[in-house]
Formats: C-alpha cells, sequence, structure tokens
C-alpha cells in the first residue's frame, strides 16, 4: 500500500504513518488471500462498533475509536474513500460514524432485561483507550500531555490544528474537537519483566535497587529498547533490540539501568517531537 499510495499520503490522509498496527493492513491482506471471506462479510467494525451492535442493533461508532483502524480522512472525520476501497472494502460494509458524546442508540430489550437496565438506556459513542486515557489524566486542552508506563510506553498531547508527522501518529480527540498526538514504544516496561526472568533475578525491586549503585550510562552499557519492533519515529515492525557494549564487568544491574537509560532517552526524543510539532 505504502508503494502504491505513498507513505505521506496515506500518512497525511490518515494521520498514521504506515505501520502493522491499524487495520486497513491486515484487511488489505485478507483481500489479497481470501477474498471470498472479505466479501461475504456483513460489516468490519472495531471493538467499540461490535459492542453498540451487540447493545442497540445499530452498526454505529464513534470516530475516535475508528481512528485507529487506519481507515479514516482524519481531516473531515469520514471514512476516507481511497484508503477503504485500497483495503478492498465496499461502503456499505463499515458503520455510521459519530462524534465521541454522541449517541449511538437505545439499549435493546433483551440486553436490558440480561444486565438489568431500561430498554432504551442512552448508549453513547466513546473513545479509544488511548484518547481515552489522556482525556482522564486531564489532557484535553494545550499545554498539557501525559505517560503512561506500561507493557509498551505511552504518551501523548492535545492539538487544536491538525498536524501529521513521522514523530507520532495523529488521532481524533476524545472531546469532539481538535487532536490528540500519540507516541508509541512497544517494548516498555514489559523490558523490565523481561529482565527479571532472563538473568534470574528475585525481582524487579532487587534490581532496581541494584541500579542505584551505578552511575549515568551504565558504565558503557546501551540498549535500544525496539523488542517488538518500533512506532514512533522510525515505524519499523521487523526493528529488534541492540545491547552495545556489553562486557565481563557487566552484571544484570547494568542491563537493568541501561533498559531504563534507553526507554528514557526514547521518550525525551518523542517528547521533544511533540513539543515543537504541536
Amino acid at each position: 500500500l505504502s508503494a502504491a499510495l505513498g507513505r505521506e499520503t496515506i500518512r497525511d490522509w490518515s494521520g498514521k504513518p504506515p505501520d502493522p498496527t491499524p487495520a486497513l493492513y491486515a484487511v488489505r491482506w485478507l483481500a489479497e488471500h481470501q477474498p471470498q471471506a472479505l466479501e461475504d462479510a456483513a460489516a468490519l467494525v472495531d471493538v467499540h462498533g461490535f459492542f453498540v451492535h451487540r447493545l442497540t442493533g445499530r452498526l454505529v461508532t464513534s470516530t475516535a475509536s475508528a481512528d485507529p483502524l487506519g481507515l479514516l480522512d482524519i481531516k473531515n472525520g469520514t471514512w476516507h474513500p481511497e484508503l477503504v476501497a485500497a483495503a478492498g472494502l465496499r461502503p456499505d460494509q463499515l458503520p455510521q460514524l459519530v462524534a465521541p458524546g454522541a449517541i449511538c442508540g437505545g439499549l435493546g430489550e433483551r440486553v436490558a432485561r440480561l444486565i438489568g437496565l431500561k430498554a432504551g438506556t442512552p448508549v453513547v459513542a466513546g473513545a479509544g483507550d488511548g484518547q481515552a486515557m489522556g482525556l482522564g489524566m486531564g489532557v484535553y486542552g494545550e499545554g498539557k500531555s501525559y505517560l503512561s508506563l506500561g507493557s509498551g510506553v505511552v504518551s501523548g498531547c492535545y492539538s487544536h490544528g491538525l498536524t501529521t508527522s513521522d514523530a507520532f501518529r495523529t488521532l481524533v480527540s476524545p472531546t469532539g474537537s481538535g487532536f490528540m498526538l500519540e507516541t508509541v514504544l512497544r517494548s516498555g516496561m514489559q523490558l523490565v519483566d523481561w529482565i527479571v526472568r532472563t538473568t534470574g533475578s528475585p525481582s524487579a525491586a532487587a534490581l532496581e535497587k541494584a541500579a542505584t549503585e551505578i552511575a549515568a550510562g551504565s558504565e558503557g552499557l546501551l540498549v535500544l529498547p525496539y523488542w517488538a519492533g518500533v512506532m514512533s519515529p522510525y515505524w519499523d515492525g521487523a526493528a529488534r533490540g541492540a545491547i552495545v557494549g556489553l562486557s565481563l564487568d557487566h552484571e544484570p544491574k547494568h542491563l537493568f539501568r541501561a533498559v531504563l537509560e534507553g526507554i528514557a532517552f526514547e521518550q525525551a526524543i518523542a517528547s521533544e517531537a511533540m513539543e515543537t510539532q504541536a
């Protein structure tokens, strides 16, 4: 798709540089390798849209939830006809889009009985997990950012105007106006668990305590934390991690500190890019 449409074109249309994460590429694979399965599909929906359909019987989803599929026109908040066609989909296979906070429909009677709510209770459009996390942390205006240290490291900030870049992926804001700029380091704190398992250390806490004895720089040990590929700013799913400078003098505590330093430097690159380009 990048060769056919141009990677910058895809990025500017969808807000997301080409990467294995958006469903666009998996759907295109289905179109090429299992075309009948895609042709026979009644609809392609995101998780939000699936639950809305189960709750209300309607094929409706939020722009802020469908956005990461990679099929959305980030500028206009509609399905992008050329991206939809490139994926091998028909427009009638996609759900209706509404803004986050809009009512998707009323709770169906059968579901209402099952969960103990009143039939017709409004089902309101939400957002993707990253956007919702930013909103929950109070990032709904310019000058604020958020950081989540999970299995992956995710950070983001709000932007009033539309901007696209390889430094981040641009998402629809959960407030219904503006955009969220998001960076992702796939191998985040899960690398800490990896170190504990691989070195046979008693715990992460023990390694952390030992690592405080080491000066910044981990005595020449450098880690590129790309164990699961890299998203922003390089967008290379085939990238892999590297441990550079390993010597007989290094111990598990050095590796622990070097991993944390590698993650910190990656985040510094991401934060600087958001600050200068948002």
